[in-house]
């Protein structure tokens, strides 16, 4: 009975692990990025796609948050492999300095977010879209609750 159990409960956590591998994120749209900040009166959003020229780069846009002071960036890219690439530069210099990071990943997205003692990141790629944010350690809890409001 107890082999039984062990190989039931072995099967359940491979199954479990395998799930959590193959999940998909839907990819945002510059729309869905500016409606869910719409009657946010704490955040504006500004297109800087200007500040991107000759970066492989179709949209930029990125969301002020007046009260805090940070702001979360959002990245359409041309192809897959030039976000890719911003993706692993940005997480290079993260990871310098975030001490116990937390590292998702699924069929078509990466995500690698963590604290210093002063500063707190995230870093989320799905498909061809990056979603970055730097700001002070204390909105480390009020950014998390907003990347995943944007499914990121």
């Amino acid at each position: 009975m107890k082999k039984f159990l062990s190989v039931i409960l072995g099967l359940t956590l491979i199954f479990s692990l395998v799930g959590c591998g193959s999940m998909n994120k839907e990819v945002l749209t510059a729309e869905s990025f500016q409606s869910y900040f719409e009657g946010k009166e704490d955040y504006k959003v500004f297109d800087i796609t200007f500040q991107c020229e000759g970066q492989n780069m179709k949209t930029a846009l990125a969301s002020d948050d007046v009260k805090d002071g940070y702001s979360l960036e959002y990245y359409i890219y041309e192809d897959e492999a030039s976000a890719q690439k911003m993706y692993a530069e940005t997480l290079e210099i993260m990871a310098q300095f975030v001490k116990e990071p937390l590292v998702e990943e699924g069929e078509n997205y990466k995500k690698y977010s963590g604290a210093s003692s002063s500063t707190y990141w995230s870093l989320t790629k799905v498909e061809n879209t990056v979603l970055y944010c730097e700001a002070a350690r204390v909105n480390q809890e009020e950014i998390s609750l907003v990347v995943k409001g944007l499914g990121y």
